[in-house]
């Protein structure tokens, strides 16, 4: 895998997380994963 393409999946994964985190109103859960 590229440079690129690792930084592409950890910036989706990022978002997903939080994205996950906000509809939980747990602002709190993507430091506990």
């Amino acid at each position: 895998m590229t440079v690129k393409s690792v930084v592409v999946l950890v910036m989706l994964w990022i978002s997903l997380r939080n994205n996950f985190a906000a509809f939980l109103g747990l602002q709190a859960l993507p430091f506990k994963l």
